[in-house]
């Protein structure tokens, strides 16, 4: 009986993890890119109450550590310690 509801809980978690991702569009982002990262992700969100930028940067990715994950430099190439992921990162186009 065990079995079964385990296969049946096994199979809907497969449905649902589907339906999730064939609407997900990830965000194509390589080693070199300049993107702009939320401020609100560095804990500045209301520093000057709402006229705050929601965006500063831009900044270089400087290595992926995984799907959605970057570290990130300056333009200077001063790394930046805090890995991001891309919920809080956007395309910066020149």
């Amino acid at each position: 009986m065990q079995e079964k509801a385990a296969v049946k809980s096994a199979a809907y978690k497969n449905r649902m993890s589907w339906t999730y991702n064939r609407r997900v569009n990830y965000r194509t982002l390589i080693t070199g890119d300049l993107v702009l990262r939320r401020t609100v992700a560095k804990g500045k969100g209301n520093e000057d109450g709402k006229l705050t930028a929601n965006w500063e940067g831009p900044y270089r990715i400087r290595d992926k550590v995984m799907q959605g994950s970057f570290y990130l430099e300056t333009m200077d190439g001063k790394p930046l310690k805090n890995l991001l992921n891309t919920a809080v990162l956007k395309k910066y186009y020149v």
